[in-house]
Parts: structure tokens; C-alpha cells; sequence
């Protein structure tokens, strides 16, 4: 969304008559999807990132071990999936976690904010 914060004066070609800066932005929504893959990783997309707790996460159709870790490194979630899945993590205080997804095909980690 972009706010109107008034018109510009031009000239006879379309350019302002006076330069023009822009001070500050704000970001009123931001939706994004995490997408990674190191090296032969596992391919995976988690979304929404950030979130409020619920998050999708898009795997491979192999076996993969998904394990969500809080910063001061305790394991808040471990399962083993394929395709298509989603996370409850609407428990959780909201700040960083860092997602590993490992399978056969190597690992991945994913950062995850939940808000």
C-alpha cells in the first residue's frame, strides 16, 4: 500500500520542479515465502515468514527430518514428513527459530519469525 502524501509540482515534461526525497518508508504488509536450498540441500518452501505461529512447508516427496529450534537452542518441534505440511507453533513466544530440514538429498536450515 502506498500512502499520498500530496502532488509534486512538474514541469512541462512530467519531471519535478524541485528535487524530491523520500525520508522514510513504511511497510504496512509484507507477505514472503522461504525459499532455500545449500549446495544439494533439500529443496523446501515454508510460508508465511514471518508468522504467528501457524507456518506450510513445501518438501520433496522423500522421508525428511524437520526439527524447529529456538535461539537459545532448544528443539521445539521434530518430525519426519514429505509433501506438503503444516506446523503448529501458535505455543511458542514469538522472536527467531531456526528451521534444519534434512533427507538423504543433504540439509537445509531456514530462518522462521514468529510474530
Amino acid at each position: 500500500m502506498v500512502q499520498n502524501i500530496g502532488l509534486v509540482p512538474v514541469d512541462a515534461n512530467d519531471k519535478p520542479l524541485t528535487p524530491v526525497v523520500m525520508d522514510s518508508v513504511r511497510i504496512t504488509h509484507l507477505h514472503t515465502a522461504a525459499v532455500n536450498s545449500i549446495g544439494n540441500g533439500v529443496v523446501a518452501a515454508m510460508y508465511p515468514n514471518p508468522c504467528r505461529g501457524i507456518i506450510n512447508i513445501d518438501l520433496p516427496d522423500l522421508a525428511t527430518k524437520v526439527e524447529i529450534i529456538n535461539m537459545p537452542g532448544r528443539t521445539v518441534f521434530r518430525a519426519e514428513a514429505r509433501g506438503t505440511f503444516t506446523v503448529d507453533l501458535r505455543d511458542q513466544e514469538t522472536g527467531l527459530y531456526l528451521v534444519r530440514l534434512s533427507n538423504t538429498n543433504g540439509a537445509t536450515e531456514i530462518k522462521l519469525v514468529i510474530q
